[in-house]
């Protein structure tokens, strides 16, 4: 149905403008993507005053959600000390940290690491037309802040992610090597449906309002968990962006680029069932151009769901765990301090 809408949509168009005027329509650029990689930064004279910072962050928006927030999850909160490994959660779009929720926590208690959940540019806001200012620029900003504080909470970082946040973390371990490690679950490479490249076409808003009745895309939470923690009602500009973000930097050679150990984990049973949101054939063409020599991937049969590494979503979500566990402890040889 979908489909159709947006055939419908552009033959709208073709025969509303020509199809000279079509191509020479207005077409999304995407505009000032940082390029100053690896993110460098000054070290933080006392935790307190990376508290202050992470606090300034979220600051910067004044209708956060509950339970949307950054926040750092100290392995010891009494000392609050740097640790040997430190876990950084790069959430999907539309989603906030809680997305990963217990798995990250779980994993930073195991290893005795710390953690740091941020809230990504323009997430986890009660404003409907938050994602009306999100830029790409401001996407990856955000996740560079995020890895900014990583540094500071352990000597080296291990990036846990999922879909959009997976994009973010690739883009990211292409160029800094501070990053040891990335546990990637279902990766945003492309969207599944190959009609989202005409939001970045020629009149791609316009056809954008015509296929989703106006500025807005809306779905229905499946479970209160699910409305409390994602954005399910937003500005139909955070797409385009999206789109622009995964087109300007999933490219081959920023994945040859990535050399840290990877692992890779997506919904697949069959051709019929498989992650509906974004593509699991361009995941599994990524990860063979990645330049990891470590490398290990993983198809979830159970999971059911985009979201792989919740309950709130997955049927797999301890299966999920138990293969993220095994990569760290068998690849990457972490050794556990709490089971």
């Amino acid at each position: 149905m979908r489909i159709l809408k947006w055939v419908v949509a552009v033959v709208f168009i073709l025969i509303s403008v020509g199809t000279v005027t079509y191509v020479l329509g207005p077409t999304p650029k995407a505009e000032n993507i940082p390029d100053n990689l690896p993110i460098y930064h000054t070290p933080y004279a006392s935790a307190a005053a990376l508290e202050a910072q992470v606090a300034a962050y979220d600051a910067r928006d004044t209708d956060v959600k509950t339970g949307n927030q950054s926040r750092v999850i100290w392995a010891n909160d009494s000392l609050k000390q740097k640790t040997p490994y430190a876990f950084v959660y790069l959430h999907g779009f539309s989603a906030s940290p809680m997305e990963g929720w217990p798995i990250h926590e779980q994993l930073a208690k195991r290893y005795g690491a710390n953690l740091y959940l941020p809230r990504l540019s323009q997430h986890g806001r009660k404003d409907v037309d938050a994602f009306a200012d999100l830029t790409v620029e401001s996407y990856i900003q955000s996740a560079k802040e995020a890895l900014a504080i990583g540094r500071e909470l352990g000597e080296k970082v291990i990036l846990i992610s999922c879909s959009t946040g997976g994009s973010l973390g690739l883009y990211l371990s292409a160029a800094d090597t501070a990053i040891a490690g990335h546990l990637a679950f279902s990766p945003n490479i492309q969207v599944a449906d190959p009609n989202a490249k005409l939001l970045t076409g020629p009149w791609g808003m316009e056809l954008a309002r015509m296929v989703f009745g106006g500025d807005y895309r809306s779905w229905v939470p499946e479970n209160d968990s699910i409305d409390k923690y994602w954005t399910s009602k937003y500005r139909i500009e955070g797409l385009i962006q999206l789109q622009l973000l995964i087109e300007n930097c999933m490219k081959p050679e920023l994945f040859e680029q990535v050399k840290q150990p990877f692992f890779l984990g997506y919904y697949y049973k069959n051709e019929e069932e498989q992650d509906p949101t974004v593509s699991v054939a361009k995941m599994l063409e990524m990860y063979e151009q990645l330049g990891s020599k470590t490398k290990r991937k993983q198809a979830f049969p159970e999971a059911g769901a985009h979201v792989i590494c919740s309950p709130w979503t997955s049927k797999a979500w301890e299966e999920v765990q138990a293969a993220a566990i095994a990569f760290l402890e068998e690849e990457m040889q972490l050794k556990a301090v709490s089971e």
